[in-house]
C-alpha cells in the first residue's frame, strides 16, 4: 500500500473464528511497527485511524489474541505522475 505524507486512513480488521467465519463485535488492535513513518491512534469512537507521517516504509499489524495479519505501507512524499512516451517511426507520404 502506498500513500501521501500527510494523509489519514482508517484502519478496519474482521475477525474469523477457525471455520473462517466472522465473529460479530470483534475488532484486533492495530499497531505500526515504525511510528515515525506512520502512526496509529485509537479514536474515542473505537476505530483506529492512521498518519502517515514522513516517507518511508513501514509495517501495520493487527492482532486479536494471538493471532496476527500484516500490511506492508510505503510512504511518499509526492504522487509521481504516470507517463506515456510516444515516439514516431518514418513518416511516408501514402499512395493516392
Amino acid at each position: 500500500m502506498t500513500v501521501l505524507t500527510g494523509q489519514y486512513f482508517s484502519l478496519t480488521g474482521h475477525v474469523k473464528d477457525a471455520d473462517g467465519k466472522y465473529i460479530p463485535n470483534m475488532q484486533p488492535v492495530f499497531s505500526s511497527d515504525d511510528t515515525g513513518v506512520v502512526d496509529v491512534r485509537l479514536l474515542p469512537s473505537g476505530e483506529y485511524m492512521a498518519h502517515a507521517v514522513a516517507a518511508g516504509s513501514c509495517t501495520l499489524t493487527a492482532t486479536y489474541n494471538a493471532v496476527t495479519s500484516t500490511l506492508a505501507v510505503d510512504v511518499i512524499d509526492e504522487q509521481v505522475e504516470d507517463t506515456i512516451e510516444i515516439s514516431v517511426g518514418t513518416v511516408e507520404n501514402s499512395p493516392n
